[in-house]
């Protein structure tokens, strides 16, 4: 599902153009989530803890925090219908989500992020 071009970043991931949490910020305000095994390390769950919350802020300041939401699973990175119906109900229905969503793992905040370098 990778671009073909990919691979000239696989040994130097600083120089990519773009980031996960800037393509999840893009989707705001619109309604997202996101669905990451625990521990399918091959999809970087730390990192997608890390985008999450960058996405985060953006939602926070356009007004709309609830509507990206985050679901950790001790499994791969498949999305469960469950987990799709359950945020459904919480944007449609005003259903609250259920405890496991939006709980964070790991130990790590949006200030232990690396700055991005200096545009040249």
């Amino acid at each position: 599902w990778m671009s073909p071009a990919f691979p000239q970043w696989v040994d130097d991931v600083d120089a990519m153009p773009v980031d996960a949490h800037v393509l999840t910020a893009l989707v705001a305000p619109r309604m997202l989530i996101m669905s990451e095994g625990s521990i399918d390390w091959g999809t970087n769950p730390k990192g997608a803890q890390l985008s999450f919350l960058h996405a985060k802020k953006v939602y926070e300041h356009l007004g709309v925090p609830e509507n990206v939401a985050l679901r950790f699973r001790p499994t791969s990175h498949v999305a469960t219908d469950a987990d799709i119906i359950a945020y459904m109900n919480h944007m449609w229905y005003d259903q609250p989500l259920p405890v496991e969503f939006n709980i964070l793992p790991y130990s790590i905040d949006v200030a232990d992020a690396p700055e991005a370098p200096e545009e040249e």
